[in-house]
């Protein structure tokens, strides 16, 4: 298309009747507003063709018709030989295909955003429940490393044992609660067999050295070599069980 200062239609090419569904000599000395487009792209146009007789410069927009079509609107100032604009000269591409493409895009952005927004709330709440069934489960659980180090422990672990603080507990060894090497050593061999040690009835010493009876389990997590890397256990206190069993049989033979 080519333009007036007036914004009237100077020559248009025939890919304008595919893109407007208006024969191209009706274009012929008639605005955009003439024309019948509507009011809001009538001002968009009319102000880029301004903005171009105003500064001499090229200038460039995209827009959408009432077709469903979307432009590339690139437009060229033609000069006098005074150096005054003397018409604008617009070249229009159809970028319908590529503005499909990026509406898709962004609306596969936005749906895989909500996914990982999902999946993260998931976690969050995954590592919440975590949190609280470690720190209020009744079970005394714990994690190591294979050396005894203490990573992790809840408030039953705590209670269990005698300790009378987290940090104490931390700061405690588990050798400490498994004070036989050979015990410790034929532990660590049926972890490397069956990789648990499932309900097992033992009797550990408190720190005042009163005996606690205990159901334990000992997981192990293994690296590429089979080596240990650490262990994660949960006891479950059965000595009030194991009193009132004893007391029960005491009675029977009454």
């Amino acid at each position: 298309m080519r333009f007036d200062r007036e914004f009237r239609h100077l020559y248009v090419n025939a890919a304008v009747e595919p893109q407007t569904g208006i024969p191209r000599e009706q274009f012929i000395g008639r605005t955009h507003r003439d024309l019948g487009f509507p009011e809001e792209l009538c001002r968009v146009w009319e102000e880029a063709l301004e903005h171009v007789f105003a500064t001499g410069q090229v200038h460039r927009i995209e827009f959408h018709l009432p077709s469903g079509i979307w432009i590339d609107w690139l437009l060229m100032p033609e000069k006098d030989a005074q150096g005054s604009v003397a018409a604008v000269i617009t070249d229009a591409r159809d970028i319908t295909q590529r503005k499909e493409m990026e509406e898709e895009l962004e609306r596969r952005v936005a749906e895989r955003t909500a996914a990982l927004e999902t999946a993260y709330a998931a976690l969050k709440e995954s590592e919440e429940r975590y949190r609280r069934f470690f720190e209020e489960d009744l079970t005394a659980d714990f994690v190591s490393t294979p050396k005894g180090q203490l990573l992790a422990a809840n408030q039953a672990f705590v209670d269990v044992f005698g300790f009378t603080s987290l940090q104490e507990a931390l700061a405690t060894n588990v050798s400490e609660l498994y004070p036989d090497p050979a015990e410790r050593q034929e532990l660590l061999a049926e972890l490397r067999r069956v990789g648990r040690i499932a309900r097992r009835e033992v009797v550990r010493r408190r720190r005042d050295g009163t005996p606690v009876c205990l159901i334990e389990n000992v997981s192990a997590s293994f690296s590429p070599t089979d080596e240990v890397e650490w262990l994660w256990g949960y006891l479950f206190d059965i000595t009030e069980r194991k009193r009132l069993e004893q007391e029960l049989r005491e009675a029977q033979k009454m």
